[in-house]
């Protein structure tokens, strides 16, 4: 996991860069919080009970706001009060909104 989430936010910066995407001052903030999250899940494996389901869940809205920092796409410029905004972008907008392109 913590190669994975090191490549991936690699990658990220590297498309948002080609994009011309200007980057949320917090961007390393959610990088930080997303690799740490990354290397105690291996130090500490899965966590049994309700724990545990929320431990993927919680990497994932990580990894989800770390792309919407690092694109420039949170609703305020910012983590704020329009966050379940920046929710439904990153976890329905942005991975669904295309899905029917190419059958159109």
């Amino acid at each position: 996991m913590p190669v994975f989430a090191a490549l991936f936010i690699v990658y990220v910066d590297c498309a948002a860069r080609a994009a011309h995407r200007t980057a949320a001052k917090e961007t390393p903030l959610w990088a930080v919080c997303w690799m740490a999250l990354a290397v105690a899940y291996p130090l500490y494996g899965y966590q049994p009970g309700p724990l545990g389901d929320w431990q993927w869940m919680v990497w994932h809205l990580y990894a989800v706001w770390y792309v919407l920092a690092r694109c420039g796409m949170l609703a305020q410029g910012q983590s704020g009060s329009l966050a379940p905004l920046d929710a439904l972008a990153g976890f329905v907008l942005l991975p669904f909104g295309n899905f029917f392109l190419r059958a159109r």
